[in-house]
């Protein structure tokens, strides 16, 4: 794991997408016009322009839709959590000259011709925009321009150019859904609830970084300030195209590169690379951002050029030149795969990586190798599992229901009760059904259904089956289990059968198994 901080700028001026088109500025003399928002509003924008802030309108139902699409399931927490990436996202971008005003269930309407400055929707893969993209393409960005004589920039100088008027932002929910089989392949796991977020806000901004101005930092001409690609772009405000020169050098952990990044990791960095920062100061300057030339005062020269983020290495003052000579980036990468990838944080400086075989299973033990191996083994003391004798484990029809099929199950015990901080009555319980072939189904059984009877009995009862699937259940000390539960699910279902009944919560490290069948599939499927 290597941090690289390779400084490039690209800027574009017509379509902005997810999948870079050919029309790329490559001269120095090109990159004064291309397209950016401008500082005031002009009739030819239609008023469009940074002096009230970008207008946002982000589509109605949008954080249902991303919820429904990762987790199958939307509550209201999702959808809070859900729009909290997407002000993250926005957020990314924002300095003292650049800002936007969201609107959330906004009136985004799709074309430039309509809606906001720029709408944000979340889309199928059978969205007509996405027929002609690269399978895999997570978004798209369209925005529209138009050239104005007398373009604004936020420095105060005008300069005639293209002058954005509007864009929409397309998400793809399909290549959502499928993103959380391939976190499984990227880090052996799942992603938790604040990594989804975060690989939520960077794609998102990804996209918000074209509909202002920026490209792929490889499908086009780069522009750099020097060739050292581990310091970060001095931008004079003032001039903030001087010195701008062709480059190869590409940050592949950037936000706006689409490439493979260098670190797994990097698809979780929510805030902007150098690159990035160099490419957004160079199109919306801000004066505000402070001195970029030194050596005029009484003070220490070298105190005009600090920038305040330790991460970009200790800036320093020139005299000769009187002019601010970037630092040396701080790598902060110990090249130790177990400990995780160490990140920089602009005030605090390198911060500790979170151990890349935290499986956030409270349940389980994790291990880690220097070869990048992970292990994970459930804690018997924690999360105890026991087994019962199946004396019946099968599936039946059900009479005038050609689809359904009801699950009976009869397993002898002893079986030791429920430790008490998992105790159904408080926490319910789930019932897994694994067939023969692989495939399985989750069956829910609330706490509201769960009583304790005589003699230390744990009995469900749901005879309407208001509440879920399953009728009745039983976790006796001495008799055993016993469920019946009837679905349609089951009926896709194969003999042989093993079912996986656990209370509580895994992630807090407290939860009681039952088996029935096959306990090593038991063992695999209480992992998960």
């Amino acid at each position: 794991m290597r941090a690289i901080a390779i400084l490039c700028l690209l800027l574009h001026p017509t379509l902005a997408a997810a999948f870079a088109t050919s029309d790329y500025v490559d001269t120095g003399e090109a990159l004064a016009g291309s397209e950016r928002w401008s500082a005031v509003g002009h009739p030819e924008t239609g008023g469009a322009g940074l002096h009230d802030g970008v207008q946002v309108a982000v589509a109605p139902g949008l954080a249902e839709a991303i919820a429904a699409a990762v987790t199958g399931t939307v509550t209201p927490q999702d959808v809070t959590d859900v729009d909290g990436a997407v002000r993250a996202a926005f957020a990314l971008w924002e300095s003292s000259v650049l800002h936007f005003d969201i609107e959330f269930d906004g009136p985004a309407v799709r074309g430039t011709f309509g809606g906001r400055e720029i709408d944000v929707f979340a889309v199928p893969e059978s969205d007509p925009e996405f027929q002609v993209l690269p399978p895999g393409t997570f978004g798209v960005t369209l925005s529209r321009a138009v050239f104005v004589s007398d373009r604004r920039l936020t420095n105060g100088q005008t300069v005639p150019g293209q002058a954005l008027v509007a864009a929409d932002v397309l998400l793809n929910l399909d290549n959502l859904r499928r993103a959380v089989a391939a976190s499984r392949q990227l880090f052996g796991r799942d992603f938790t609830r604040q990594e989804q977020l975060a690989a939520l806000s960077r794609l998102l901004g990804h996209e918000i970084g074209h509909a202002i101005g920026l490209g792929h930092p490889h499908d086009g001409t780069n522009f750099d300030t020097d060739d050292d690609p581990l310091d970060a772009m001095i931008i004079d405000p003032a001039a903030p195209l001087a010195g701008m020169a062709v480059s190869q050098a590409i940050d592949l952990n950037a936000i706006m590169s689409s490439q493979l990044t260098l670190l797994p990791e990097a698809l979780l960095f929510t805030a902007l690379r150098n690159d990035d920062r160099g490419g957004r100061d160079a199109l919306y300057p801000a004066p505000a951002d402070g001195p970029r030339r030194c050596g005029g005062g009484s003070h220490p020269p070298d105190q005009d050029c600090d920038d305040g983020d330790v991460c970009d290495g200790v800036e320093h003052c020139d005299l000769a030149a009187r002019r601010c000579v970037a630092g040396r980036a701080l790598v902060c990468d110990d090249g130790l795969f177990c400990n995780g990838a160490e990140l920089c944080d602009r005030h605090a400086g390198c911060t500790p990586g979170r151990p890349p075989c935290d499986d956030a299973n409270g349940c389980t033990v994790d291990t880690c190798d220097s070869a990048g191996t992970c292990g994970h083994a459930r804690d018997q003391a924690t999360c105890p599992m026991q087994v019962a004798r199946p004396g019946t484990l099968a599936l039946r029809r059900v009479r005038g229901r050609a689809q359904e099929r009801k699950l009976v199950v009869v397993a002898r015990g002893p079986l030791q009760p429920p430790k008490p901080n998992t105790d159904p009555t408080a926490t319910g319980a789930t019932l897994r059904v694994l067939d023969g072939l692989g495939r399985d189904t989750t069956l829910s059984l609330p706490s509201s259904g769960w009583a304790r009877r005589r003699k230390g009995d744990l009995r469900y009862t749901d005879p309407s089956r208001h509440r879920g699937p399953c009728t009745r259940a039983v976790i006796s000390p001495s008799a055993g289990l016993r469920i019946v539960c009837r679905d349609k699910a089951l009926g896709q279902l194969t003999p042989p059968l093993t079912i996986l009944l656990h209370s509580g919560l895994e992630f807090t490290g407290a939860a009681t198994y039952y088996c029935a069948g096959d306990q090593a599939r038991c063992e695999a499927a209480a992992l998960e």
